[in-house]
């Protein structure tokens, strides 16, 4: 019966081994494709003429204030 006994916890070991390695690879591909879209959101999420802080560049742009008016042209 010792034999059999081995052979028992070698298998187990083998099998907690890979479930493990199995683990820690799809961890890794999650952090790897999280980071990727993190990328990928900086740099194509943002609209066109916006700066890195997300700050109107030009008039017209979205989320830009309107321009003023000069009130002595309307009457």
């Amino acid at each position: 019966m010792i034999p059999l006994a081995s052979e028992g916890d070698e298998l187990l070991h083998h099998l907690l081994l890979d479930y493990a390695l199995k683990g820690v690879i799809v961890v890794v591909a999650v952090v790897v494709l999280a980071i990727g879209m993190a990328v990928i959101w900086r740099k194509a999420g943002r609209p066109q003429g916006r700066d890195d802080a997300g700050r109107p560049g030009r008039t017209g742009d979205i989320g830009a204030p309107p321009p003023r008016r000069d009130p002595s042209r309307h009457k």
